[in-house]
């Protein structure tokens, strides 16, 4: 056996396991919906010496080249270096690579990415395209496997791009001066060629094929064309689109006019003019600028057409290489790598500084990763320029406004007012949705995230892994765990290892009593979250997470003081302990002394503050508890539910108005998801009707007090 015929042997072991993982029709179909294929070959044929740069681990010469290879960073700093494009190592037996790899690559620069791995059977070709790969590199797979490529595998690939065709009209003279009729072929042949420069994004029809098709409509003269005409010779070429023009003048302006119509619905989607001097010498720099207008609003065009509805409605620029980072970075964003996702919007706002649903989307990013102080920075900025913000946007930035200086029921207000203005939007639902959250209003969530699930579907669009996540939750917190295990059936279609879906599957199936499927999504959940690379801390913290959700405190408490031992120093596992301890009841006193030594390190921490004042609160001593609840309330960086109704408490107990018993009343009324969950699982069993439970927090790994 030669060393090649080795690593073929290993190469269909691996695609054998992979056709197991995810069937062949799946994958498929993800690469059919792929969208925003990056030019591999135009990057290649622009003008002078172009690199492709390679991002390899290994090979099985040479052993470990860079065994703490970091692909994003690598990419990057390829991109910056002037590469035209990027090659990235899959193959993982003997080169060390994996998609992954290629993921990392793509999202963290604009270049197209080639897949070099060997390819021996199709199934590789649309995994490739569906794991964001723009071209693969065929090495000895052509050579041993030439059946292998049939041509309409490889054409439905690049067909999946969806460039825009275009016919070009001649532009009419309708100055009365035929020292102008040169232009009107003149004109379109100029706009012709300069959009023929964009081929990855549109399909252009040639000058003579048009022209020869008007004439053969029995038309000699250009300036007599009517949009009719113009349609017919248009659907006569196949074309999506078309462009109608003309030349006018007016005293000493010249002043151009195209529009771009819809070739199947006569829509005119587009209008643009340009004026300038009556001079000759003008008509070349002016034509310039309407070409370049023209090809802008295309491009943008194409590439709306691989997104949702909703990316569509913020892409508010001009700009095709702004929007083009923009699209990459709400990938980066939607696979949770934030910093590329701020980097690329950064770069989109650096092209295009009136760009403002990209500044919008910085700011959220940024308060995302819990960067407050910095957010809010940002936020004002933008809010200040708002009244210089077209009208259509302002709902995103006032929503933002609310999250990070106001409360979740101003933000609602927007969002409401959203809605009446621009009508329905799935995001909006999803949004309007997570604030009924943050204000523990489960029964108000759950017909706003339908709604928005309801849109994703009607639309054809995939919906997000959060959205399947939350809207359990919601129903798990009712009660109603016939539609939430239904709805995890549903986002299996679409997520077959996301850890959000998992923890919550896992959740369902402990509270159901079902152990063995439970102890599955549990070690499902763990080989998961590992190839996230957390400490072993962190892991046994969302496992005491999920056993907490799941009513069965022993085992929580088990995993939390695992977490401890683990990282004894660590405040935050000292505060997600003394809180367990203090909000169940379990042990008071002990969570106290944690609490204690965890604000010796973080004084000013705002979480830990509650704690304290939780715990003085359960121990009666409710002056105390309030100075406490009064300091973590100062000091929150924005609006926390769970930290008012604490402060409220403190408040009436001091007031007395809890008299005979404040503890008992308080918990049903406000407690968090710890002692809500516990409550419910002490009822269930008992035999007693099912409790009303939720938590106070949108996100399953950062949870308010208990999961980090």
């Amino acid at each position: 056996m030669t060393f090649l015929d080795k690593i073929l042997a290993a190469k269909r072991a691996e695609i054998a396991r992979a056709k197991t993982r995810v069937p062949q029709a799946r994958v498929e179909k993800l690469a059919a919906e792929r969208r925003g294929f990056r030019g591999f070959s135009a990057a290649l044929d622009a003008p002078g010496v172009r690199v492709v740069a390679e991002i390899k681990r290994a090979s099985p010469s040479l052993g470990d080249l860079r065994a703490d290879l970091d692909p994003a960073a690598t990419a990057r700093a390829y991109a910056d270096g002037g590469a035209a494009a990027l090659s990235v190592l899959t193959e993982p037996a003997f080169f060390k690579g994996s998609s992954g790899d290629l993921l990392c690559a793509r999202q963290a620069a604009p270049l197209p990415v080639l897949r070099k791995d060997f390819i021996i059977d199709p199934y590789q070709v649309y995994e490739a395209a569906a794991n964001g790969a723009d071209a693969i590199l065929l090495i000895a797979a052509i050579i041993a496997f030439p059946k292998m490529f049939k041509r309409d595998t490889l054409e439905h690939l690049r067909s999946s791009g969806e460039r825009i065709s275009i016919a070009v009209m001649p532009f009419q003279n309708m100055t009365n001066d035929s020292a102008w009729d040169v232009w009107q072929s003149g004109m379109q042949d100029m706009l012709v060629t300069y959009l023929s420069n964009y081929p990855d994004e549109l399909k252009v029809r040639q000058t003579e094929q048009t022209n020869s098709l008007i004439k053969s409509q029995g038309l000699t003269d250009y300036a007599s064309m009517t949009p009719f005409l113009a349609r017919r010779v248009s659907k006569k070429l196949e074309s999506d689109v078309f462009i109608y023009g003309s030349i006018k003048q007016a005293g000493p302006k010249m002043r151009v006019n195209a529009v771009l119509i819809d070739t199947k619905t006569k829509e005119a989607l587009k209008s643009f003019e340009i004026e300038y001097p009556s001079d000759e010498e003008m008509v070349f720099p002016s034509i310039d600028t309407l070409n370049r207008r023209i090809k802008n609003f295309l491009v943008i065009s194409t590439l709306k057409k691989g997104t949702s509805r909703d990316q569509q409605f913020y892409g508010n620029t001009s700009s095709p290489e702004a929007y083009k980072l923009f699209l990459s970075g709400n990938e980066a964003a939607g696979s949770g790598d934030a910093t590329t996702a701020l980097k690329l919007y950064e770069e989109a706002v650096a092209i295009d500084s009136t760009f403002f649903s990209a500044k919008a989307y910085i700011v959220a990013q940024t308060m995302f990763r819990g960067n407050y102080t910095e957010a809010k920075e940002l936020c004002l900025r933008l809010y200040n320029e708002r009244d210089h913000i077209p009208m259509i946007y302002r709902g995103n930035i006032n929503w933002l406004y609310a999250r990070l200086f106001e409360t979740p029921h101003e933000a609602i207000k927007y969002l409401r007012q959203e809605l009446q203005s621009h009508g329905d939007r799935a995001v909006v639902y999803y949004l309007l949705a997570s604030e009924y959250m943050n204000l523990e209003q489960y029964d108000k969530a759950i017909p706003e995230y339908e709604k928005c699930l309801e849109l994703n579907e009607e639309w054809d669009e995939k919906p997000g892994f959060s959205l399947f996540a939350e809207l359990g939750l919601a129903y798990h917190m009712t009660g109603r765990y016939g539609k939430e295990k239904k709805l995890y059936r549903k986002a299996s279609k679409y997520y077959q290892d996301d850890r959000l879906i998992t923890f919550r599957q896992a959740v369902l199936a402990l509270y159901e009593d079902k152990t063995k499927e439970a102890n599955e999504y549990i070690e499902k959940f763990k080989t998961i979250i590992k190839e996230y690379s957390p400490s072993e801390a962190v892991i046994a913290t969302n496992l005491a997470g999920i056993y907490v959700q799941a009513g069965i405190p022993e085992k929580a408490e088990e995993y939390y003081r695992q977490a401890l031992s683990l990282e004894p120093m660590a405040p935050k596992r000292m505060n997600n302990l003394a809180w367990f301890l203090i909000d169940n009841d379990r042990n008071i006193n002990e969570g106290l002394d944690l609490i204690d030594k965890a604000l010796k390190s973080e004084p000013d921490n705002y979480t830990y503050l509650d704690t304290k004042g939780w715990g003085l609160f359960k121990q009666g001593k409710y002056r105390e508890a309030l100075e406490f609840h009064e300091r973590s309330w100062a000091l929150k960086p924005v609006y926390d539910h769970e930290v008012y109704l604490h402060l409220e408490a403190a408040k009436k107990a001091v007031a007395g108005l809890y008299p005979g018993g404040p503890l008992a009343h308080y918990r049903i009324n406000c407690n968090t998801a710890t002692g809500r969950v516990a409550l419910c699982w002490m009822t269930r069993r008992a035999g007693l009707p099912p409790v009303l439970c939720g938590n106070g927090s949108l996100e399953l790994f950062d949870l308010h007090h208990h999961l980090s």
